[in-house]
């Protein structure tokens, strides 16, 4: 081999040397770049994530009250005053002084002593008021009308079905009769509830005045067997308060008889919270029972008439009851008991006029 064929030999390994020295340079820095690439989408192993801490706030406490008032009757002194002259009647300025009390409340109760059969009105003994006598007490406030008295089978199974259909067709909801027994199972105990705090409303009469309840149809009566069933399906359905409204006593006896007595205890110790009666037609204690879990339990024997023509004094003063409740994660209170006097004043040939007593 001469020296021109070794110099080119040589020359021949350069090129290949340095075009592979080219060819690892560029893909090594492909890899390289690749690399930094991939390193800057990886969250480093030592990043520590902090978790998020999520305050629930606690339940809002929640409030309710309700006012309870006694006996609305109707006599025939009431009536011609509230003639209009195209024959119909207006109750209104009988309320308009108590209308502004029972709106402090979120909820107004009374009980209808009186039937709606149509056709007029009719007395003693077996009560009928136009339809204009409910439509009043329902502008003034009341939403809630108690009906198991001893008056409520006074026109028999028309008058009890009419009366029904006038109070459904005013929004007025009712408690205490009831058309069928499907009925009652629907709509009873009758429940309130204020922003997840449950009242169960109960209601029951000692009698019918000798009247038989029509055929099918219900009225509560003061079962003991009727009502431990009645509380036990109040507090299925979640009740957090549980009052017994008995139509109970004995007429113009101003302290309560000890049947009645007897009863209340009989309420309480089955799981009634508080008790609201009704009939005696004058005003009966209001007392407050402590038990052993420090709890108060009120209980009004008789709230007096709320509006009639009877004309005793103490026929013609009654009681608005105010219940307060607060719902909180400790459970249901009663927070406070109101206790309204108002009185019926009445002039020659005009409407009574409920007025509050200060």
């Amino acid at each position: 081999m001469n020296w021109r064929q070794f110099f080119g030999w040589t020359l021949v390994v350069l090129l290949v040397i340095i075009e592979l020295a080219g060819v690892t340079c560029l893909v090594l820095a492909y890899r390289y770049n690749c690399s930094l690439e991939e390193s800057a989408s990886v969250v480093p192993t030592e990043t520590v994530v902090t978790d998020t801490l999520v305050v629930v706030p606690e339940p809002k406490a929640v409030e309710f009250s309700i006012v309870v008032a006694g006996d609305a009757m109707m006599h025939m002194p009431q009536l011609y005053p509230a003639m209009l002259p195209d024959g119909t009647c207006s109750f209104d300025t009988c309320y308009h002084a108590i209308a502004p009390v029972l709106a402090r409340y979120d909820a107004a109760v009374v009980n209808l002593e009186t039937t709606l059969p149509g056709g007029g009105y009719s007395g003693f003994p077996r009560f009928g008021a136009p339809d204009a006598f409910a439509e009043a007490l329902h502008r003034a406030g009341f939403g809630v009308f108690l009906m198991a008295n001893n008056h409520c089978c006074d026109k028999d199974r028309r008058g009890m079905l009419r009366t029904l259909s006038v109070l459904d067709s005013l929004g007025i909801q009712h408690v205490g009769v009831y058309r069928d027994v499907q009925e009652r199972d629907s709509l009873y105990p009758y429940m309130m509830d204020h922003q997840g705090l449950r009242v169960a409303l109960l209601n029951a009469t000692y009698g019918t005045n000798g009247l038989p309840v029509p055929a099918g149809m219900c009225v509560n009566l003061l079962d003991t067997v009727a009502i431990c069933a009645d509380i036990a399906r109040a507090k299925a359905l979640q009740a957090d308060v549980i009052i017994m409204m008995p139509h109970w006593g004995e007429e113009y006896h101003r302290q309560p008889m000890p049947e009645q007595r007897q009863m209340a205890r009989w309420l309480l110790g089955h799981g009634v919270d508080h008790i609201v009666g009704s009939h005696p037609h004058v005003i009966e204690p209001v007392e407050t029972v402590d038990d052993s879990l420090g709890g108060k339990h009120i209980v009004a024997y008789s709230l007096g008439n709320l509006i009639s023509s009877q004309q005793q004094r103490e026929r013609s003063e009654s009681l608005l009851l105010g219940l307060h409740f607060r719902k909180d994660t400790t459970g249901t209170t009663l927070t406070a008991c109101d206790t309204i006097l108002t009185r019926v004043r009445r002039e020659a040939n005009q409407q009574p006029i409920l007025e509050v007593v200060e």
